[in-house]
């Protein structure tokens, strides 16, 4: 939740003389932290002042997230100050009164007000004139100490951090204070609390919070003390008798609210708008209705009056120029400046200069005569004036602008600028607006932005076009193309005057940019977009032109290493900035998110759709090996395990795709192949499974490789499984990629490849017909086979199989025998998979320790063998099947070690699967605290590494462990996280698993 704040009486009138502002502490509320009695937070302090001052000042009361979790103490400042300088706090006299962290915000706020470019946010410290600190911990509070060393607070408890004592940043803020606020001649009153907390939520805690020394600012008076106040009830004065209440009725009338000689001008109330244009053009008018963007366009119109420069940044067909347009022809804007309104467009100058900006702007104004002084000709005509300047496109002129606004703020004090531009202004009066692309609609959500647009313009011009349930599910493809971009919604709606919806969506799998032409009109950047991005692109440098192409090939949020690594490339296959001087590329990555082509997000970066098309558009032109420098890039990361995150699989499996399309052979792709294959099947990808297998399989086919091809199949068939397809269909696909028509091969010579094929198939359709009631007809395939094979390897699996399902219809004794049978046939072979099989009977027959003494001898010849996840998989069944015999300390001990293990030997998902799997045990045994612990461990990781089914199934063991500790709204909060990350039949299915 964002800073919002909240008005007690309704005078919002430019006569009045002062504000006050109101600011909570940790765990405060806007108006029950301030009300003696809680359930009447009407009869409270902030309403008396209202009853005493109604005429003279604004009360206002700030609410903002002030949990132990919520932004750090600078943060939180910084989004304060912007919420009081958008709401024009600064113009008049201020008092704050604050209560506990309260005082530490407001501190930070004036620090960095006092330190602002903007002169707006400058006036919030230049006018404070009085601050009253209640329980203020200047030097930080006992309170934060004793809750962080109980860990009752998250570990990410950020703002308990900023509140412990001898931290040199509020050391560092306390004598800035000290001083600073004396030569601003602000006064401050400071009281402490003179009893013990007693709080409902700590019982066993009755201390004093903040104490004399820690309340002390060493500004103003010296602290009082509240004596009959705890630290709750010291911002919650019961009468006006109170000394706190009078503490803050004697600021205002003695130190805030300006005697009669002392009044600041108050600004005029907004004139009638005039009939007389003053030489000004007729202000622009947009041909179409304005769809959407309700909040971006109150925070321009809000902004504007505050500011002098109010840029509007967000990349090309994002929709500035149109937001632009609806604000300069709202009545209130028109109104506050008597319509004395220039539209200047500033794509069409031809140099960064200036002059060129000057001559763009007189020209509009008409200013243009036989003068040569621009500048002075602009200046005389605007400087009793007040004017909105509106600068369209700066992106091209960032120079001209910043050397005429330098003249231009000191001898046209009432000139407003609005601008739109693609890049930061980086003037020092400037106050961005970030636009972003519209958010992307949910399944079915009609009444969604982008649907609304398309829908406008799909019908302009007397089209019949209507979103209905019917096509509701197409619009939204088409939509999921654009990534919101408003510019490609609006040329691809416009199209359905002429072509169907079905033929779009062909269009777009073809070209984005080709499918969005628009217009022939090549000087309109917004005719299309590919004029519109071709705008963008000629501004950038040489090398930021060179890398942009290169890095479009990303489809997922890439890392600055991973950029970094495109950037410069390998040994062999160089980057675009290969021959760069170190530091180029992230200066120039930097200069792509400032152009608005690249977004940036914490840690990573993200290209929209829209580029991403046009910049492969260039690679196709100019730099047509960029494909293989990106996967042998993606190549080498993963030869170094620093591709593990979801996004990161994304972006691994577009190269597995560009490598198949490029038909390149390295053994090493065999590995990103396999990684991409689990990742798809993990996440429930089924169709991008089954496409995926399918190329893979033509691939294999050209490189003839019968072992690649016999996993590649298995995959394939079982993603048309899952896609619902009839077991004969899926039998017959099994046996059509195992054995394709083109593949001839000498059984004599491919005995082995034949085997592990038929095999395969036999277990397949074995499980299939099994799963679907057919024992008889999967038990007769099994039985078949093992009469035509004679390789020990195949009749072994085949013997495995045949014990798994008698285990499945609990036949523990017939089990035995066929697992009896494979073990014989291995000989010494592959004896660990046979103990692990006799473990699972032993299991099934409830006896633990033999099944325990089976999975250890497994585990042993895992390890001898160097078959890291078989081991593990076995460490894991013994501790499972001891958890039945041992006591509860050493199962413990036994878990933690294993999750160790899986974590160092086989990554963080092996590791939360098994730490899942420790909190079920933990549950059987009723030791819930602890089930709680390692159950919300091994979600989070879960939920990071994207293994969406076991993230599902991990949810509803977690769902099921809130529920026995009655924690109901962590139950259903994870029900929901279960839903969304498995919509539909894919959730019940994982679950059922």
């Amino acid at each position: 939740m964002a800073s919002k704040l909240h008005l007690f009486n309704c005078n919002k009138s430019t006569e009045r003389k002062a504000d006050v502002i109101f600011l909570h502490g940790l765990w405060g509320n806007w108006t029950k932290t301030w009300a003696h009695n809680e359930e009447e937070p009407n009869e409270s302090w902030p309403y008396w002042l209202v009853q005493d001052f109604a005429k003279d000042c604004c009360i206002w009361s700030l609410d903002y997230p002030a949990t132990p979790t919520s932004l750090p103490l600078f943060e939180r400042a910084r989004e304060v100050l912007e919420c009081l300088s958008n709401h024009g706090i600064g113009k008049r006299p201020i008092l704050f009164i604050c209560h506990s962290l309260g005082g530490l915000v407001a501190k930070e706020l004036l620090f960095q007000a006092q330190h602002s470019k903007n002169v707006w946010e400058q006036n919030v410290f230049n006018n404070t004139s009085a601050v009253l600190f209640l329980a203020t911990p200047h030097r930080g509070a006992k309170l934060a100490s004793i809750l962080s060393a109980a860990r009752r607070i998250s570990p990410q408890a950020v703002i308990i951090d900023d509140l412990k004592g001898a931290k040199k940043k509020l050391d560092r803020l306390l004598d800035w204070y000290r001083i600073d606020s004396a030569e601003n001649n602000i006064k401050t009153a400071t009281y402490y609390e003179g009893k013990g907390i007693n709080n409902k939520f700590l019982p066993f805690l009755k201390v004093i919070v903040v104490g004399k020394e820690s309340s002390n600012p060493h500004a103003g008076d010296p602290p009082k003390v509240a004596e009959s106040d705890d630290h709750i009830s010291i911002a919650k004065p019961s009468s006006k008798e109170d000394c706190i209440y009078l503490a803050s009725y004697n600021l205002l009338e003695d130190h805030v609210i300006p005697s009669k000689e002392e009044q600041f001008t108050s600004i005029p109330e907004l004139p009638e708008l005039s009939d007389v244009n003053e030489g000004f053009p007729s202000i622009r008018k947009p041909g179409v209705d304005f769809i959407g963007r309700k909040e971006e366009l109150q925070k321009v119109i809000e902004a504007i009056p505050g500011n002098t420069f109010v840029t509007i940044k967000g990349t090309g067909g994002v929709g500035k120029t149109r937001l632009a347009e609806e604000v300069v022809n709202r009545p209130e804007i028109k109104k506050f400046f008597n319509q004395r309104i220039a539209w200047i467009e500033l794509d069409k100058a031809t140099k960064d200069s200036k002059e060129e900006v000057l001559v763009a702007i007189n020209t509009r104004l008409g200013l243009i005569d036989t003068e040569t002084d621009h500048e002075n000709r602009l200046i005389q005509f605007l400087s009793d004036k007040k004017v909105l300047l509106v600068f369209d496109a700066c992106e091209g002129v960032l120079t001209g602008i910043n050397q005429l606004w330098h003249q231009l703020r000191m001898q046209t004090p009432r000139l407003c600028v609005l601008a739109t531009s693609q890049k930061s202004i980086d003037i020092q009066e400037e106050r961005r607006i970030y636009l972003e692309p519209m958010l992307e609609p949910a399944p079915n959500d009609t009444a969604s932005e982008s649907i609304a647009l398309f829908e406008y313009y799909a019908k302009r011009r007397g089209g019949n076009f209507s979103v209905t349930n019917e096509n509701i599910e197409q619009i939204i493809d088409i939509l999921d193309f654009t990534d919101g971009l408003p510019l490609a919604i609006i040329l691809l709606a416009v199209r359905l005057r002429t072509i169907s919806l079905d033929r779009i969506q062909v269009e777009l799998r073809d070209s984005l940019l080709d499918a969005a032409s628009g217009s022939q009109n090549q000087d309109d950047r917004h005719a299309g977009l590919e004029p519109c991005f071709d705008w963008s692109f000629r501004l950038l440098s040489r090398d930021a032109q060179s890398l942009f192409p290169y890095l479009s090939l990303f489809i997922a949020p890439f890392t600055y290493a991973q950029a970094e690594s495109i950037a410069l490339g390998t040994t062999s296959l160089p980057g675009p900035l290969s021959d760069s001087d170190e530091g180029n590329a992230g200066k120039t990555l930097e200069e792509l998110v400032d152009a608005s082509l690249i977004g940036f997000d914490k840690e990573r970066y993200s290209i929209l759709k829209p580029l991403r098309a046009y910049g492969e558009e260039k690679l196709q032109k100019y730099a047509k090996g960029a494909r293989e420098v990106f996967i042998n890039c993606l190549r080498e990361l993963n030869s170094r395990n620093e591709l593990e995150a979801s996004h990161d699989k994304e972006n691994m499996y577009q190269a597995g795709i560009y490598a198949i399309d490029s038909r390149l052979t390295s053994s090493e792709f065999n590995s990103i192949w396999r990684k991409i294959d689990e990742w798809l099947k993990s996440t429930g990808r089924w169709n991008e499974r089954l496409r995926f297998n399918k190329e893979l399989l033509a691939f294999i086919n050209y490189i003839d490789n019968p072992a690649a091809r016999s996993w590649a199949g298995i995959h394939y068939a079982e993603s048309l499984e899952r896609l619902g397809k009839p077991i004969g269909e899926v039998i017959k696909e099994y046996k059509g990629v195992y054995i394709p028509q083109n593949w001839l091969l000498d059984p004599r010579d491919h005995r082995s490849a034949y085997n592990d094929i038929e095999t395969e198939v036999a277990r397949k359709s074995s499980s299939l017909y099994f799963a679907i009631g057919q024992r008889e007809k999967a038990f007769n395939i099994l039985d078949i086979t093992i009469k035509r094979l004679r390789s020990w390897k195949a009749l072994s699996a085949l013997y495995d199989q045949l014990g798994q399902l008698y285990l499945d219809i609990s036949k523990p004794e017939d089990a035995a025998e066929q697992f009896n049978k494979a073990s014989q046939l291995r000989e010494e072979k592959d004896q660990a998979n046979s103990w692990m099989n006799r473990g699972d009977v032993f299991l099934k027959n409830r006896d633990s320790e033999e099944a325990s003494d089976a999975y250890r001898k497994a585990y042993e010849l895992f390890e001898e063998k160097g078959k890291t996840p078989a081991a593990l998989l076995a460490l894991s069944k013994e501790a499972k099947a001891l958890s039945f015999i041992l006591d509860p300390f050493q199962i413990e001990k036994k878990y933690l070690d294993l999750i160790e293990q899986c974590r160092i030997k086989q990554g963080k998902q092996e590791a939360a699967l098994t730490e899942a799997e420790f909190a079920q045990h933990l549950e059987r045994i009723n030791k819930l605290d602890k089930a709680e612990s390692h159950i919300r461990n091994a979600c989070a990781e879960l939920e990071e590494y994207g293994d969406k089914q076991a993230f599902a199934r991990t949810l509803q063991t977690a769902a099921r462990i809130f529920e026995l500790r009655g924690k109901w709204s962590d139950a259903e909060e994870a029900q929901k996280k279960a839903l969304s990350a498995l919509p539909g039949k894919a959730y019940f299915g994982a679950i059922s698993r």
